[in-house]
């Protein structure tokens, strides 16, 4: 029997149905952390540096974390394809959230004593718990409101944004609330190396820890599977694309390379909004409010267009150009903008983000649109194959990259 079974009994349809769209919006927490983490990751980068007991922390960064997190959302997506139906949503989003505080809680210890084992944590095992959550909140509002589904789509890729807004706040104010500039600089990076800003580094882990299973735990209750879903095999419709079908489409290849493109610009960007500004701009919390500017700013993007796809204004290859040409001219100016002024700083990570704003909406619209919504749980996995293959390779990328040719050589590759 489902837990929502229990609480949900005395209830109509109706309240189920906005019960289960409510929990679709909080299932996805995890995903707040692609937000959050480029304000945490100078902290991190300085703990590791400092305080890790285990040799060759100091020499080490974190640039694989955001990485490993996209590419390991796959493996949790494809688990919901293929166990929707026979477990059922509600265990699926519990899985979300025992992996999500497994995740941020062991970090907490780990950070102190093995980097790479910081960076398994916070980026496979988080990242297999965003995928799970992903996929169950798109299964959720395609079976529940299939005809608000664009809109939907993008109020629920709201949520992480929005939370990543608050968590940086609560980051920054927790951990440099004397607003401490980075007493370090070495080569292309810039440390901090003060006491009172290291010792607060693994309780905001159990603090963000806490923020997201809160919210997660609460998804858990309130979801219910939808009526009628198809979430392994299809009904056979003819609207509907089967798994193989679609895997052999052009469509599918489009859609999942735009993915990997954007995604390996929305890692870049939110990996070094903090790290390579402070190499020019030295106040923190300026930073800080840059990096929670992002966040919101793609919120309105996913809601605007979220809109403009359910009434048929824009078209999804419209949307793909746009995205893609401010990604490609923007990240080209990069390197200069922090060091002409922060306003300049500003507006180009501002048009950044209403390329990369559109990601997750475009790609969730296009699955459904073209393929249909029989096998939607299994397609939708499996476009995240090639952007899997794109963000491991440029985890491999980044270091080498930034050490032999610089920030400027990396922002040009995008």
């Amino acid at each position: 029997m489902e837990w929502t079974g229990m609480l949900l009994t005395s209830l109509d349809r109706k309240w189920t149905k906005r019960c289960a769209l409510v929990g679709a919006h909080l299932v996805i927490t995890p995903l707040s952390f692609l937000w959050s983490y480029g304000n945490l990751a100078p902290y991190l980068d300085s703990y590791y540096r400092y305080r890790c007991s285990t040799h060759g922390c100091a020499d080490g960064s974190s640039d694989w974390v955001l990485n490993l997190f996209l590419a390991s959302g796959l493996p949790g997506m494809l688990c919901v394809g293929r166990l929707a139906k026979r477990v059922g949503l509600p265990w699926l989003g519990l899985v979300s959230t025992l992996l999500c505080g497994l995740a941020l809680i062991a970090s907490s210890w780990t950070v102190g004593v093995s980097m790479a084992a910081s960076t398994v944590l916070l980026g496979a095992v988080n990242g297999v718990a965003m995928g799970t959550g992903i996929n169950v909140a798109m299964i959720l509002v395609n079976g529940w409101a299939p005809e608000k589904s664009s809109t939907f789509t993008a109020s629920v890729t709201c949520v992480p944004p929005v939370l990543a807004f608050i968590q940086n706040q609560i980051v920054t104010a927790f951990v440099n609330p004397r607003n401490m500039r980075p007493d370090v600089a070495e080569h292309s990076n810039a440390f901090f190396s003060q006491d009172e800003i290291l010792d607060r580094v693994p309780e905001v882990l159990l603090i963000l820890a806490g923020i997201t299973l809160g919210t997660q735990v609460l998804a858990t209750l309130l979801i219910s599977n939808p009526p009628n879903v198809n979430t392994d095999h299809g009904s056979g419709s003819r609207d509907s694309y089967s798994t193989s079908q679609a895997f052999r489409s052009p469509v599918f290849w489009i859609n999942s390379l735009h993915m990997a493109v954007i995604s390996y610009g929305l890692i870049l960007k939110n990996g070094s909004v903090k790290s390579f500004g402070l190499l020019y701009i030295s106040d923190d919390n300026l930073l800080t409010a840059l990096s929670s500017v992002i966040p919101l700013v793609e919120v309105a993007v996913r809601l605007l267009f979220g809109v403009l796809f359910d009434r048929n204004v824009l078209s999804l290859k419209d949307c793909l150009v746009i995205s893609l040409s401010l990604n490609s001219i923007l990240f080209s100016l990069f390197y200069f903008a922090p060091q002409v002024s922060f306003s300049a700083y500003l507006l180009l990570i501002l048009g950044l983000s209403v390329s990369h704003g559109q990601l997750f909406v475009l790609f969730t619209v296009v699955t459904l649109r073209v393929f249909g919504p029989d096998n939607f749980a299994m397609v939708y996995a499996l476009g995240f194959l090639v952007n899997s293959g794109a963000v491991l390779l440029a985890g491999g990328l980044f270091t080498p990259i930034l050490q032999s040719v610089g920030w400027f050589g990396l922002f040009i590759t995008c």
